[in-house]
């Protein structure tokens, strides 16, 4: 079993890291905010 293909990061993958990481530091925030009140 040999690993030919090197592990690259496309594009999509990269931007549906992105979104990931955002949506989850959003949903944070907005409980933050909510229990700061």
């Amino acid at each position: 079993m040999r690993y030919t293909e090197h592990r690259v990061l496309r594009p999509y993958e990269l931007l549906v890291a992105t979104v990931g990481i955002w949506l989850k530091f959003w949903t944070m925030y907005q409980e933050f905010r909510a229990t700061s009140r």
